[in-house]
Protein backbone atom coordinates (compact mmCIF):
# COMPACT_ATOMS: atom_id res chain seq x y z
CA UNK A 1 0.00 0.00 0.00
CA UNK A 2 2.83 2.39 0.84
CA UNK A 3 4.50 1.63 -2.49
CA UNK A 4 1.29 2.41 -4.33
CA UNK A 5 0.84 5.74 -2.54
CA UNK A 6 4.51 6.59 -3.08
CA UNK A 7 4.23 5.74 -6.78
CA UNK A 8 1.09 7.83 -7.18
CA UNK A 9 2.66 10.74 -5.33
CA UNK A 10 5.78 10.51 -7.52
CA UNK A 11 3.70 10.55 -10.68
CA UNK A 12 1.74 13.58 -9.47
CA UNK A 13 4.90 15.44 -8.51
CA UNK A 14 6.50 14.78 -11.88
CA UNK A 15 3.39 15.60 -13.93
CA UNK A 16 2.33 18.71 -11.98
CA UNK A 17 4.79 21.09 -13.70
CA UNK A 18 3.65 19.85 -17.10
CA UNK A 19 0.00 20.49 -16.26
CA UNK A 20 0.73 23.85 -14.66
CA UNK A 21 2.53 25.12 -17.74
CA UNK A 22 -0.24 26.51 -19.93
CA UNK A 23 1.03 26.86 -23.50
CA UNK A 24 -1.84 29.08 -24.64
CA UNK A 25 -0.82 32.06 -22.53
CA UNK A 26 2.21 34.14 -23.40
CA UNK A 27 4.48 35.16 -20.61
CA UNK A 28 6.60 38.30 -20.55
CA UNK A 29 9.56 36.51 -22.14
CA UNK A 30 7.48 35.35 -25.10
CA UNK A 31 6.02 38.84 -25.58
CA UNK A 32 9.48 40.41 -25.40
CA UNK A 33 10.79 37.83 -27.86
CA UNK A 34 8.06 38.65 -30.35
CA UNK A 35 8.77 42.38 -30.03
CA UNK A 36 12.48 41.75 -30.58
CA UNK A 37 11.73 39.62 -33.65
CA UNK A 38 9.46 42.33 -35.02
CA UNK A 39 12.11 44.99 -34.40
CA UNK A 40 14.75 42.91 -36.17
CA UNK A 41 12.44 42.39 -39.15
CA UNK A 42 11.74 46.12 -39.38
CA UNK A 43 15.44 46.94 -39.10
CA UNK A 44 16.25 44.39 -41.81
CA UNK A 45 13.70 46.01 -44.15
CA UNK A 46 15.04 49.49 -43.41
CA UNK A 47 18.60 48.35 -44.15
CA UNK A 48 17.46 46.72 -47.38
CA UNK A 49 15.68 49.90 -48.49
CA UNK A 50 18.67 52.06 -47.57
CA UNK A 51 21.05 49.77 -49.42
CA UNK A 52 18.92 49.95 -52.55
CA UNK A 53 18.77 53.74 -52.32
CA UNK A 54 22.54 54.02 -51.84
CA UNK A 55 23.10 51.68 -54.79
CA UNK A 56 20.89 53.85 -56.99
CA UNK A 57 22.73 57.00 -55.91
CA UNK A 58 26.11 55.39 -56.63
CA UNK A 59 24.92 54.43 -60.13
CA UNK A 60 23.69 57.98 -60.74
CA UNK A 61 27.00 59.40 -59.56
CA UNK A 62 28.91 56.98 -61.77
CA UNK A 63 26.85 57.99 -64.81
CA UNK A 64 27.33 61.69 -64.02
CA UNK A 65 31.10 61.22 -63.74
CA UNK A 66 31.18 59.28 -66.99
CA UNK A 67 29.19 62.01 -68.79
CA UNK A 68 31.50 64.74 -67.45
CA UNK A 69 34.57 62.86 -68.58
CA UNK A 70 33.31 62.52 -72.16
Amino acid sequence: MKKRILSLASILIVSLPLVACNKSEEGPAEKAGKKIDQGISEAREAIKDSTETVGEKIEEAGKAIQEKSE
